[in-house]
This record gives structure tokens, C-alpha cells and sequence, in this order.
């Protein structure tokens, strides 16, 4: 059985800022420099759709947001 699951935007913003901040706290210390040091490129797919490029600078705004909306829910 195939089961179709939504996201509405804030979803996907949410697991981009967390999948993003994983990716921080993995990142190895002799990796100077910011996530675009570490990271090269990312793409994001539905699992049957085109790749889109993502900047990473949209991925630190991301991990930022989901962030405050952790911050929010938890106040």
C-alpha cells in the first residue's frame, strides 16, 4: 500500500533548519569556516521530482527559523 504524505511549507522549512543544524554539529573542527566550507551543494526532491539547488545561505536562514519556532513552542 502506498501512503502520500503532505508538508505544507513551514514543514519543509522546519526539516531544512534541523537538517542544517545536524549537519553544524557534525561538521569535523578542523573544518574552518561556516557551512558553506563544509557543504558544497544541496539539493532538495520529492521523492519522484526534479532536484532544485538550494544556497546555503537559505539553509542557515532555515536552521534559524526553526529555531525561534522551537523556541516559540517550548515558551
Amino acid at each position: 500500500a502506498h501512503t502520500q504524505v503532505s508538508m505544507d511549507p513551514a514543514q519543509v522549512y522546519a526539516n531544512v533548519g534541523a537538517l542544517t543544524a545536524a549537519l553544524l554539529r557534525a561538521k569535523p573542527d578542523v573544518i574552518k569556516g561556516g557551512l558553506p566550507k563544509y557543504v558544497s551543494r544541496v539539493h532538495v526532491c520529492s521523492s519522484m521530482g526534479r532536484g532544485l539547488e538550494v544556497e546555503a545561505s537559505s539553509l542557515l536562514a532555515a536552521m534559524d527559523a526553526a529555531a525561534a519556532a522551537m523556541a516559540a513552542a517550548g515558551a
